[in-house]
């Protein structure tokens, strides 16, 4: 680390022990009085003594006074303490230490803890509050640094608007400031910290004179202190960019991401996001049409089924609200009868805002899925079977999916360990780029929405259907044979098959039926 990128970082340790340890572990020798100020703004108490008792100021050279008296007095240091610590007339191998120390010397201003957080509080948030309380306590200042919550889930669920709301309610927790960083790449990353040694966050002396380089490894050393942080790494779907986070000091680390499964190792706590409960969804839908006032009784039963059809989601949510404030004439029967037709298709769902949403998010349900589902590279073979699993998924029901299932349906024997591997890899897949949720008891789990975007995204709609079907049968009847309680997981994938199937009465449908 640069000499100048040192001393600005000693500025915020508790002691001029703390700062020379720092220096050696850079490899310079340890501060000089004249450097103690200019990085303290005061003298040690010995070194205090002798100059006051040498100048015949009286008193103690104190911390307000110190900088301008060892500005005035580098004459008398000089002759004291040796020429090495005559700041003006430095040379030799006090050239860098002289340099470094002109560049800290002038002291920033008091100004309040940094808050880079770019989004106001949104007035339409609702719930979340169990949510909120969790994530306190996962980054109190007692609680286990190592641990980074993740806030995870399916594009939509409100990651990022749960991360704004919990840094403006618990901003007075975290005095040494909140730093935010969307962590769309390294080199992104990067422009960011440096960015932070500036005014807009740390102000860190000497930060206009420090190189790109410099003005990172200070605001990072920085964050190595002792002092209460938040740092937010927003949308983060690379591990690799987990090297950010502070590895020692007060700093906290929130994270959100599309990613549901993290390596122990990496020191990640998945919070997984849940769709709204219906209560909350019923106020973000209708909030901004009724603006609090209670809807028509008789509309509460198509409302309620417009959160049911919308997966209780809290993007399409926002959406749907949004469109139903800007449509007054139209009910919402026929929205919902609209929506039924339409699903994600719906223009309601698709729109271009003129204010924009809250966070800045893409106003589009479609776009927001798109961004998961390219993720999927068809040439790469577990990509290419990560699909297969999500297109079968995407006809079961929207309740907890057997493994099982999922993995017959998609041509894989699941009594073959082999292909249990194979399809492991791919559902760890679908899981990292957030299209499927993981359930504790190896099952999964498709949000609606997603279903009817991947239905869209087939090439084999039919072809997809009937693979299920038959699985479907499959497993129910080999389970059967076993114990009958084990169909019990089946059971609403089997009603949703027959369902569909309407007046097909071919042999699959019956058997399912039975």
């Amino acid at each position: 680390m640069a000499l100048v990128a040192v001393l600005a970082s000693c500025g915020g340790l508790p002691s001029r022990a703390d700062a020379d340890r720092l220096l050696t572990l850079g490899g310079y020798a340890p501060l000089t009085t004249d450097e103690h100020v200019a990085v303290f703004g005061e003298l040690a108490p010995s070194d205090a003594t002798t100059l006051d008792a040498h100048l015949g100021m009286g008193t103690l050279i104190n911390a307000q006074h110190s900088q301008g008296y060892i500005q005035q007095a580098s004459g008398p240091i000089s002759q004291i303490f040796g020429a090495q610590h005559n700041v003006a007339t430095a040379g030799g191998a006090y050239i860098e230490r002289a340099a470094a120390v002109a560049i800290v010397l002038p002291s920033a201003p008091a100004t309040p803890p940094a808050f880079t957080v770019p989004f106001s509080p949104n007035p339409l948030f609702v719930g979340r509050d169990a949510e909120l309380e969790r994530l306190y306590k996962l980054l109190r200042p007692d609680a286990p640094v190592a641990l980074v919550p993740a806030i995870a889930g399916t594009g939509g669920i409100g990651k990022t608007q749960l991360a704004v709301e919990f840094a403006h309610q618990y901003r007075d927790r975290f005095p040494g400031g909140m730093f935010w960083l969307t962590m769309t790449d390294d080199a992104s990353a990067r422009t960011q910290v440096a960015d932070y040694a500036g005014p807009r966050a740390l102000n860190l002396p000497g930060w206009q004179a420090m190189s790109f380089e410099d003005r990172i490894a200070a605001v990072r050393a920085a964050w190595q202190q002792q002092d209460v942080r938040l740092l937010i790494f927003d949308n983060l779907e690379d591990p690799a960019l987990l090297r950010w986070r502070p590895t020692s000091g007060g700093c906290r680390v929130l994270m959100t991401s599309r990613r549901q499964n993290w390596y122990r190792h990496s020191g990640v706590e998945v919070l997984s996001l849940d769709v709204l409960a219906r209560a909350d969804s019923l106020r973000l839908l209708l909030t901004p049409r009724y603006d609090g006032q209670a809807a028509h009784s008789e509309e509460r039963a198509a409302a309620d089924a417009i959160c049911e059809e919308l997966g209780d989601l809290p993007l399409a949510l926002a959406l749907a609200g949004a469109y139903l404030e800007a449509t007054p004439s139209m009910s919402l029967d026929a929205y919902l009868e609209r929506l039924r037709a339409a699903s994600v298709d719906h223009p309601s769902l698709n729109v271009l805002l003129d204010e924009g949403l809250p966070t800045g998010h893409a106003p589009s349900i479609l776009a927001t899925f798109d961004l998961s589902y390219d993720r999927l590279d068809a040439s790469q073979p577990t990509d290419a079977l990560a699909r297969r699993l999500l297109h079968g998924a995407a006809w079961c029901a929207p309740v907890a999916i057997p493994r099982r299932l999922l993995l017959r349906a998609a041509g894989l024997d699941p009594d073959d360990m082999d292909a249990q591997v194979e399809g492991d890899a791919a559902l760890h897949r679908l899981a990292a780029v957030g299209l499927i949720e993981p359930l504790p008891d190896k099952a999964l789990r498709l949000h609606r929405l997603l279903a009817a975007y991947a239905r869209s995204r087939t090439d084999h709609p039919t072809g997809d259907c009937l693979a299920v079907e038959q699985a479907l049968v499959v497993e129910s009847e080999l389970l059967d044979m076993d114990y009958p309680q084990a169909t019990q997981p089946y059971l609403d994938h089997l009603h949703l098959a027959v369902s569909r199937a309407g007046s097909r009465s071919d042999s699959v449908v019956g058997r399912c039926a039975s």
